[in-house]
């Protein structure tokens, strides 16, 4: 009447697996003489930063145009690609140090109270605001083919006024893949990382 219970075995342990970063990461290194990384199979990856723009305020027409130039070169572009889009906090510290700068100069307390709210709204924005950046990945099994990829990409997108995508240096290529390897990394742009001086 009364069954026993079966005695559960103890389940064996999984041995944990601390994964290197070249196990993860198949980007071996950076080429210089075609500006593109390459890859542990020996195919190469490039990126180009996608040009956005305030679509609420364009009007109708370019919108359109760009939708059709893009659906264009999605139907042409039979290689290997992929569109990543990371958040940035804004960076408004050159701002501020002008701020600070012409707050020392003003001895008017009117001037010194607009300038500290322009100070206070610059301070809400960096903490409550993110810049977001597009980039386009694509892939070349050799530096032909990635060559002509690079060229058929910006020649269908990356030119004229309304182009879609734009080159970048080799230090912003890294500084993204360095992103997409630690989303805690800071990352600022190009003309945000020299300290300017006001004068």
């Amino acid at each position: 009447m009364f069954s026993k219970k079966k005695e559960k075995e103890p389940k064996e342990k999984k041995k944990e697996i601390i994964k290197e970063t070249l196990s993860v990461l198949p980007i071996r290194n950076y080429d210089e003489g075609i500006d593109a990384f390459s890859l542990e199979d020996g195919t190469y990856l490039d990126l180009l930063e996608i040009v956005t723009r305030d679509r609420e305020n364009l009007q109708d027409d370019v919108v359109r145009f760009d939708m059709f130039t893009l659906t264009k070169f999605e139907r042409l572009y039979s290689g290997d690609h992929k569109i990543v889009g990371l958040n940035f906090p804004i960076n408004t510290l050159s701002q501020r140090k002008y701020l600070d700068r012409k707050l020392k100069k003003t001895a008017d307390p009117i001037r010194k109270e607009w300038l500290m709210r322009e100070w206070d709204e610059l301070d809400r924005l960096e903490s409550m605001i993110d810049r977001k950046e597009f980039y386009l990945f694509f892939f070349g099994k050799t530096k032909d083919e990635l060559e002509k990829n690079r060229g058929n990409i910006l020649g269908w997108i990356g030119y004229g006024s309304s182009k879609l995508v734009k080159p970048m240096g080799k230090e912003k290529k890294i500084q993204i893949i360095r992103k997409l390897c630690n989303m805690n990394a800071l990352i600022l742009a190009d003309d945000l990382v020299e300290d300017e001086e006001y004068e």
